[in-house]
């Protein structure tokens, strides 16, 4: 040391060593913010659809998520206020906002706590994925039960919100299982997490049915034939949807079936 500092030969060593520690220790701190900004974007886009045990999967393993959209094999659910639209022009416009509050934080705590996604409210109206971002096996039988648990809902806010909205709630339910194209679809300036194909579709014209069948909660065969024998269901006959050639056999659950709690929430 005294020989290096006599002649003054550490500036030359020191040097490039301080100059090269300075720099990775300048990349090392840089990737970490990138991540965390990285996170935070995801946990900001996400925590709007999905619950946070979800988000934080995602987090752990971003190969998956197929963030440009690709195909996935899904289960998608579409639920309706019945009449909602007449009931919303003979209300006041914030008795209108305070239902909708109510109802759909509730449905959507539902559609989390089984694993669903949540795409788009569409005033009264809910779009919900499972099987994406996140598959878990048994989607199927996780939309059936998140659908078993909202007409458990409206009826339980019937006899709060009847005085108000003047007439009983009612709720259709169209639920199909099928592949469709899955991720953030939409432009540079502005993009959505959401599904797209005749999957999607078919689930919202099976809800169209429920008024005219009776029934609240519709199930395509496709659903159904993810379900094998974990749910009693109930053939409501083969019926032809707008934009399909072929006639589609479509089931509701058994009467007697009990929603969630009663039904044993798919792990």
């Amino acid at each position: 040391l005294l020989f290096f500092a006599r002649y003054q030969w550490w500036m030359p060593v020191v040097a490039p060593l301080l100059a090269m520690l300075l720099s990775y220790g300048g990349i090392t701190l840089d990737n970490y913010f990138r991540e965390q900004r990285e996170r935070l974007r995801l946990r900001t886009i996400f925590g709007r659809y999905v619950s946070a045990d979800v988000v934080n999967e995602i987090l752990e393993n971003r190969e998956g998520l197929g963030w440009l959209g690709r195909r996935r094999y899904i289960t998608v659910l579409f639920s309706d206020i019945r009449g909602f639209t007449s009931i919303s022009e003979q209300i006041e416009p914030e008795q209108v906002v305070a239902f909708l509050s109510d109802y759909l934080a509730q449905a959507t705590q539902i559609i989390f706590k089984h694993g669903g996604t949540v795409d788009k409210f569409i005033g009264d109206a809910i779009m919900a994925l499972f099987g994406a971002p996140k598959s878990h096996g048994n989607d199927a039988l996780r939309a059936v039960q998140a659908g078993l648990e909202m007409v458990a809902l409206v009826e339980s806010l019937g006899p709060k919100w009847q005085p108000t909205l003047g007439r009983p709630l009612q709720v259709g339910i169209g639920i199909n299982s099928g592949e469709a194209v899955v991720g953030s679809i939409g432009s540079e300036m502005r993009s959505d997490f959401t599904a797209i194909g005749d999957a999607v579709n078919l689930a919202s014209r099976l809800e169209g049915l429920t008024k005219e069948l009776g029934v609240p909660l519709i199930i395509s065969e496709y659903t159904a034939a993810e379900l094998g024998e974990q749910l009693p269901l109930k053939p409501l006959g083969r019926v032809r949807v707008t934009g399909r050639e072929a006639p589609l056999v479509i089931y509701t659950v058994a009467e007697g079936v009990e929603p969630p709690p009663g039904l044993k929430t798919a792990t």
